[in-house]
């Protein structure tokens, strides 16, 4: 049985423990045909391993990379490594300027030398200086979640994320000066909007980021998954009582899909949901255990944003590094709940979900940022609409359709009614697991929700303090139902009028065709 390295992001633990590795070293024999690299990808995308497998090469490990296609691609040699992991670094409790200084002297401290600078810059210059001197070897620099110092603190602590900034720019300005005693560099994070403020002076960097020669540096493509776990997909199928092609089908529609390249051509999988796919066996959410930053969601919540589909931006906003104006789009693609779907023109691209995996996630959280409740709780009142849509209980999905409604504060209700009930609506019937769409375009018009199971169609029309009859007309003159009669299924024609003093559902009105 195949061994899964979930969680585990040393090179030479997985190696050594027989764990299996998607072969990436293809694409770090590119690497080395440079020296100054910049990479960010999302939480979870095997940036850390990929430093990890750098130093085991530049350390000389070469019995750690038996069977793998560099083993006799290079010269082996062993070089002094930097390798500071800034998740590792304890900032939050003694500050950032001693974290450094702790991180500099223990690397001192490995490697039998002395700092006597009282400067973080310039002792981390002195280090470089001194391991050159020492071992006749230029230094390797391996620098993971540069900008953890500074996103950590946002939104609610501005002050501090940007006194971490500009710590950071000399500690990394340095660099530009070390050329003669630097072997290799690369700095890998999760954002870009910190990146020209702090690398200002280091800008002899190359972004790899959305170059497509990197873009599966970090992911697993298609053809890898199947080559590497194509047995396992098929014992999956067994399981779950599936054909393999149908099974394969739904392992595309929950987890592929993820691209970072700007000719958008390669899709990839995010190795951490995969791996427990494929661990457990189980078709489930996994993309929320990577964490989605809380200020994200209520930077979406404040600005009324929920329908994440089919953004077009330009490239503009993709690469955006201003701390001080930060937007919303930019750090939904560098966290990875957008992602390019399709490039319209040099630099125009059509952006969206990567799959149905981190909707559901995005759109999970969002509602219950909105509802303001936990997300358990969301789950469980999304289950119950569910099971009354399955049987056909039109009264009871409007009652609990009105207690959605119920649970919204009545000061935010009061700001913009409006645009909560099309947020709420849009997002609940998203997550709900039926076939369904919502804000349909109609060549009469735009239908708010169709909801389709096994025995019943639901066509909805939704009218905010205007009647529940004008709403049903509406249904009825423009046919928004008339595509669904020949299925065999009862359709239900469902007009509901919202009121804002209420709070929620004030009348609604059915037919049944």
């Amino acid at each position: 049985m195949l061994k899964y390295p979930i969680g585990i992001q040393s090179f030479q633990e997985l190696i050594e423990g027989k764990y299996v590795y998607v072969d990436k070293t293809p694409d770090i024999y590119q690497l080395l045909q440079g020296k100054y690299y910049f990479l960010s990808r999302p939480r979870r995308f095997g940036k850390s391993l990929l430093l990890s497998t750098l130093k085991a090469l530049f350390e000389g490990k070469r019995h750690l990379f038996d069977g793998l296609w560099i083993q006799d691609k290079i010269e082996w040699s062993a070089h002094p490594i930097v390798h500071i992991s800034f998740t590792e670094v304890d900032f939050k409790y003694i500050g950032l300027e001693k974290a450094l200084h702790q991180v500099l002297d223990r690397h001192a401290l490995n490697y039998g030398i002395e700092l006597l600078d009282t400067s973080v810059a310039f002792k981390y210059q002195e280090l470089i200086r001194q391991l050159f001197k020492k071992f006749n070897k230029k230094v390797v620099i391996l620098i993971d979640e540069y900008d953890t110092p500074i996103i950590d603190n946002l939104p609610d602590n501005m002050a501090q994320a940007k006194e971490n900034r500009e710590l950071l720019k000399p500690f990394y300005s340095i660099m530009k000066n070390e050329d003669d005693h630097i072997q290799f560099l690369i700095i890998t994070g999760i954002s870009k909007f910190t990146k020209v403020s702090i690398f200002s002076a280091l800008n002899n960097l190359n972004d790899i980021s959305t170059d497509e020669q990197y873009a599966s540096i970090c992911g697993w493509k298609q053809e890898e998954l199947q080559q590497h776990f194509g047995d396992r997909i098929k014992d999956i199928a067994k399981e779950q009582n599936l054909t393999d092609i149908s099974c394969l089908e739904q392992v595309k529609r929950l987890y592929n899909g993820f691209c970072f390249s700007k000719r958008a051509t390669t899709f990839v999988y995010n190795p951490f949901s995969m791996l427990l796919f494929l661990s457990k066996g189980v078709f489930d959410n996994y993309w929320f255990q990577t964490g989605t930053p809380t200020f994200l969601a209520k930077m979406l919540k404040n600005d009324y944003q929920y329908n994440l589909e089919e953004m077009i931006l330009p490239d503009s906003v993709l690469t955006s590094y201003d701390l001080e104006r930060l937007d919303y789009r930019a750090i939904l693609f560098q966290t990875g709940y957008i992602t390019i779907k399709k490039k319209i023109e040099d630099g125009i691209y059509l952006m969206g979900y990567p799959n149905e995996e981190v909707k559901a996630s995005m759109l999970n959280f969002l509602l219950s940022e909105y509802l303001d409740i936990n997300r358990s709780e969301g789950d469980v009142k999304l289950f119950t609409l569910r099971n009354m849509l399955n049987n056909g209980d039109v009264k009871g999905v409007m009652q609990h359709i009105d207690q959605l409604f119920a649970t919204i504060p009545a000061d935010l209700f009061k700001q913009n009614y409006e645009n909560f009930y099309h947020a709420i609506i849009f997002m609940t019937f998203h997550l709900l697991g039926l076939k369904m769409q919502a804000e349909v375009q109609h060549r009469l018009g735009v239908i708010d929700a169709i909801v389709e199971n096994d025995n019943f169609v639901y066509v909805f029309e939704f009218k905010v303090n205007k009647s529940a009859q004008s709403a049903l007309k509406q249904i009825k003159d423009n046919q928004y139902h008339v595509p669904y009669l020949n299925k065999g299924k009862k359709v239900f024609l469902i007009g509901v009028k919202f009121s804002d003093k209420k709070r929620g559902v004030d009348v609604w009105k059915h037919e049944i065709m």
